[in-house]
């Protein structure tokens, strides 16, 4: 899935749930990693779970 997809499918999610605020992948992204740090998983496992950030 491109990053556009991405974009695209998380608006339409965002847009159903009512939320007034725009979502980007990178939020949800850095929401996952940190949630994974505050319930103790290893910096190097969340580092495996997200693989390289594309731009």
């Amino acid at each position: 899935m491109s990053i556009a997809q991405m974009r695209y499918v998380i608006k339409q999610i965002s847009a159903r749930a009512a939320i007034d605020k725009e979502i980007y992948p990178h939020q949800l992204r850095h929401s996952y990693a940190t949630h994974l740090l505050n319930n103790g998983a290893p910096v190097e496992v969340i580092q495996s779970l997200l693989g390289p950030r594309e731009e």
